[in-house]
């Protein structure tokens, strides 16, 4: 039974940093063409709470606070969401 929640783990993990990778990928994007072009849409969210949920299922009870750094690690998530906000801010 344990082998199976580390299967999903590693399911969750997987799906996670390639919505994560892709996330970083279009900030790449974004900072080279400077705002030029068509905006290139990203997935916010999506990439860190797979990666969240591998944590969960990964570590043990007294290390669950790791879990929160997955929101850190997904540029789509809470910098994302700043980032947006101060250039939404900077631009009125």
């Amino acid at each position: 039974m344990q082998y199976l929640f580390y299967f999903f783990a590693l399911i969750f993990a997987t799906i996670g940093a390639i919505f994560s990778i892709e996330n970083w990928c279009i900030l790449r994007h974004n900072i080279k063409n400077r705002g030029q072009g068509a905006p290139v849409p990203y997935y916010p969210f999506i990439g860190s709470l797979f990666l969240f949920w591998a944590l969960c299922i990964i570590l043990p009870l007294h290390l669950g606070y790791w879990c929160y750094l997955a929101l850190v690690l997904d540029y789509g998530c809470l910098p994302m969401c700043l980032h947006w906000c101060c250039n939404h801010l900077s631009h009125r």
